[in-house]
């Protein structure tokens, strides 16, 4: 039996071996998240004692890893613009590409320029994109919404434990009358479901097998249904005039999005952006009416 190492640093090397199938970077960011996420410990490469009593609950995190289960939901935490973020399987697991977007809107909206927009989060899930522009602009006041009960609740676990304020509302984007109580705003983001059935083979497994599918899937005969009920929404007095949509895209699919931007939507300027991986990641469109 192999005899278990005594120290943080030990134990790091210990998980980034038994991770070496997903490569030498990857196995060691994963080691390195079980141990300060997971456990909680400050440095996964101290050379301090490892607590005896934590090692039942690593090896039961290190095996759900080896079975697929996504490493953020294995430790019950992940991170998101700075911002220490839960999450588990009621809600997406934020993704550095929707920080890209975060960073290009707190770019395009400084503080002395903007101290206190009116700004709707659609489709919140763990309540991430909220939460980062409410740590970065504490005047703004942000709603955020889903359809989800239990993505709702691990947001306002987030916000509790951020000490961040967010008017959380449960409502279901395609209801004719969605948020017809909450007047206008000067920006909405949203990342909505966009993905079809069609195309599920394309991303992980460990996706397709544990993320909810509630928000990634959209209908496979009208992908952009998501995206027509925002403008709908828009359209119909949901945003002010003057005021910005920003919206994650399905990269395959950013041709079709732009053109139906462009031919129902009133605005002064539509724009898809890439990722740093070159990839079309989020549309931004600048409304007129």
């Amino acid at each position: 039996m192999q005899q278990l190492p005594e120290d943080i640093r030990g134990v790091f090397a210990y998980l980034a071996e038994a991770f070496v199938p997903f490569g030498k970077y990857e196995a060691e960011a994963i080691a390195r998240a079980l141990i300060e996420d997971g456990l909680q410990l400050p440095n996964a490469r101290s050379p301090k004692p490892f607590p005896f009593e934590l090692w039942p609950r690593l090896l039961q995190m290190q095996e759900e890893v080896l079975q697929g289960r996504p490493v953020a939901y294995v430790c019950g935490k992940t991170w998101f613009y700075g911002l220490p973020i839960r999450c588990d399987e009621r809600a997406l697991i934020p993704r550095p590409e929707t920080e890209e977007m975060v960073n290009a809107i707190l770019e395009d909206f400084p503080q002395q320029a903007f101290p206190d927009l009116k700004v709707l989060d659609i489709g919140t899930g763990t309540g991430c994109i909220a939460l980062a522009l409410k740590s970065r602009r504490p005047d703004w006041e942000i709603t955020a919404v889903d359809v989800s009960k239990a993505a709702l609740a691990l947001a306002r676990e987030n916000a509790n434990a951020l000490n961040l304020s967010i008017n959380f509302v449960q409502d279901d984007l395609l209801r004719p009358d969605f948020l017809s109580e909450q007047g206008a705003f000067d920006l909405i983001v949203s990342n909505p479901p966009y993905i079809p059935p069609s195309e599920a083979a394309l991303m992980d497994e460990s996706v397709r097998r544990h993320e909810p599918s509630l928000a990634l899937y959209a209908p496979e005969e009208n992908p952009l249904l998501f995206y027509q009920h925002i403008l709908q929404f828009c359209n119909r007095g949901g945003l002010r005039r003057n005021a910005y949509l920003y919206v994650e895209i399905n990269e395959f699919r950013h041709k079709e999005l732009l053109s139906l931007f462009k031919k129902t939507a009133p605005s002064k300027g539509v724009k898809a952006h890439k990722d740093m991986q070159g990839k079309w990641r989020w549309v931004c469109l600048v409304f007129s009416v």
